[in-house]
């Protein structure tokens, strides 16, 4: 069935909210209990990091999945390519800019050329949450985090357009 343009443009408005903010709003409640699980029975479970935590991006494929079930919206598997676009940019526009600066230029050691980018992507991309330094990955749970539950969001919402909807006699 096609929708009006105006009407995707919505869902897809509404598709990316939940992607980005519902999904990683979702994943902080569950990690919180996770973690209140995991004191209360003494139990121990891996350094997971921040930005490919599975507490966070299970949910967000899920949600993608269940809500399109629901609401059959081509618009929701769009969400991915562009939180990864803004990604991007927000990181080029952060390496155009760091190259002016004094600071970021002795945090590389004075090298310039792909070390901008090789500092973006340890502070962006990395698993491990050791190369945030004093930033406390700051970046990953504002940038990377919506970024990889809209990814996940989108694949569930892919899956779950794909599906078929069992009719009710």
């Amino acid at each position: 069935m096609k929708r009006p343009f105006l009407t995707e443009a919505i869902n897809f408005v509404l598709h990316f909210a939940l992607a980005t903010i519902g999904a990683v709003l979702i994943g902080f409640f569950l990690s919180f209990f996770v973690f209140i699980l995991q004191k209360a029975t003494g139990l121990s479970m891996p350094e997971l990091g921040t930005a490919y935590n599975p507490w966070f991006w299970i949910p967000a494929g899920l949600g993608g999945y269940f809500v399109n079930r629901i609401t059959r919206s081509r618009s929701a598997c769009f969400v991915a390519l562009v939180a990864l676009t803004l990604l991007l940019a927000l990181m080029s526009w952060d390496v155009s800019s760091n190259r002016r600066n004094p600071y970021h230029s002795q945090l590389i050691n004075g090298h310039y050329g792909g070390r901008y980018w090789q500092y973006e992507f340890e502070q962006l991309l990395s698993p491990s949450d050791v190369a945030c330094g004093a930033s406390e990955c700051l970046g990953k749970v504002l940038f990377t985090l919506p970024v990889v539950t809209a990814v996940a969001y989108s694949m569930g919402a892919w899956v779950g357009l794909r599906s078929k909807v069992s009719e009710l006699s």
